[in-house]
C-alpha cells in the first residue's frame, strides 16, 4: 500500500470518474433534461445516460431521480453536486494557471514610474486592477529623470508616469497633474518652529536629496537659481526611506512632493508648506503616435483618479 501525504492511500478506495463524468452530472443537474444537458455537451442523449448510470454504479448511490419529463437530484446527489461543481472548478484553475505559467506567455503590462509616485499610488491601481485582470502580469521599472522617457522611446514600456517638464521630443503627455513641495524636518531641527518655509529660510541648510539627475532636484536647483540661491545638497540617495532616516538623525531637511510623506510618522517629523509653494507636473506619458492596447488603456482609467488625488 502506497503512503501519499503521510496518508494511507488506496486506488481501489476512489471511485473512477473521469471530467467527462462530472461534466455531465453537473450538466443533467442544471439543464433537468436528458435532452437538453445531451445537446449542451454535444453527445448524443444514449451517451449521457450511459455516463450518468456509470457515474451512479461506480459512486454506489443514485444521483438523479427519473420522472416522465423531468429529471430531478436525488438526496445524496443534491449533497453530491457542490464537491462535483469544485472539482471541475478547481481542475480548469489549475490546468489554467500551468498553461500560463509554463507554455504561454502570461499578458503583460510594463511601466516606468518615478520612484516618488510608484509606492504611493501603484500598490492601490494594482489591486484594483488585478481583481479583475488575475492573469496578467505587471512590471514596474522605476528610475528617475530621462529613465523614464528613455524607456518610453526605446519601447521598453507601455507608458511611464513621470514630469512632465523634463520629457524629450518623441513622447507625449496623455493626463497631467500638479504636485506640491513640502519640507520634511525632525522636530529637533531649528526651523521646526516656523510654520511656512521659503527656500530663503532654509538658505544653505544642509539638506538630503535626491540625485542630481532626478526631475525633482533639477526643479528644486532651478526655483533656487531664480532667487540666487544655491541649495546645499549635503547627503544624496535615491530611496526616500533613506532620505528620512538621515532627516531623523539630524543630518538634515529635505524638500520633497507631498504624496510621500502621507505615511510618514508624525510624531517624529514636522512636515512644513513651501510658500512661495513649488509645484511640480506628473504626467502620463507615451511615446509619440503610439496607439495603446485595451489591457493598458484598463489599467490607465483605475490610474488616472489616484493620480489626480495628489493634487
Amino acid at each position: 500500500m502506497q503512503k501519499l501525504n503521510n496518508k494511507e492511500f488506496s486506488s481501489d478506495a476512489v471511485p473512477n470518474l473521469s471530467m467527462k463524468h462530472f461534466k455531465a452530472i453537473i450538466s443533467l443537474a442544471t439543464f433537468k433534461s436528458f435532452l437538453a444537458a445531451s445537446a449542451y455537451l454535444k453527445i448524443s442523449q444514449p451517451g449521457l445516460t450511459r455516463i450518468i448510470q456509470q457515474a451512479e454504479k461506480r459512486l454506489g448511490f443514485t444521483l438523479f431521480e427519473r420522472g416522465a419529463k423531468t429529471v430531478t437530484l436525488s438526496a445524496v446527489g443534491a449533497e453530491f453536486l457542490p464537491f462535483a461543481e469544485k472539482v471541475l472548478r478547481d481542475f480548469a484553475q489549475q490546468a489554467n494557471k500551468l498553461r500560463l505559467n509554463h507554455y504561454e506567455e502570461r499578458p503583460k503590462i510594463n511601466i516606468s514610474c518615478l520612484m516618488s509616485v510608484s509606492h504611493v499610488i501603484l500598490p492601490k491601481v494594482i489591486k484594483e486592477f488585478k481583481a479583475y485582470h488575475p492573469n496578467i502580469s505587471i512590471e514596474i521599472h522605476e528610475g528617475v529623470g530621462g529613465f523614464i522617457s528613455d524607456a518610453i522611446i526605446d519601447c521598453q514600456v507601455d507608458f511611464g508616469i513621470g514630469s512632465s517638464e523634463f520629457y524629450p521630443k518623441g513622447v507625449s503627455v496623455i493626463d497631467e497633474v500638479e504636485e506640491r513641495f513640502v519640507v520634511v524636518l525632525s522636530k529637533r531641527h531649528n526651523l521646526a518652529k516656523i510654520n511656512k518655509l521659503s527656500l530663503q529660510n532654509i538658505g544653505h541648510s544642509p539638506l538630503v536629496s535626491m540625485p542630481s539627475s532626478s526631475g525633482i532636484r533639477q526643479l528644486l536647483d532651478t526655483e533656487a537659481l531664480k532667487i540666487g540661491l544655491i541649495l546645499n545638497h549635503e547627503i544624496t540617495t535615491n530611496q526616500y526611506n533613506t532620505m528620512f532616516n538621515f532627516v531623523l538623525a539630524d543630518l538634515g531637511l529635505s524638500i520633497v512632493p507631498v504624496s510621500v510623506v502621507r505615511d510618514l510618522d508624525k510624531s517624529q517629523f514636522c512636515v512644513k508648506r513651501l510658500e512661495p509653494p513649488i509645484n511640480r507636473k506628473l504626467a502620463v506619458l507615451v511615446q509619440s503616435g503610439q496607439i495603446l492596447g485595451d489591457v493598458p488603456k484598463q489599467f490607465l482609467n483605475l490610474l488616472l483618479p489616484h493620480l489626480k488625488k495628489i493634487s
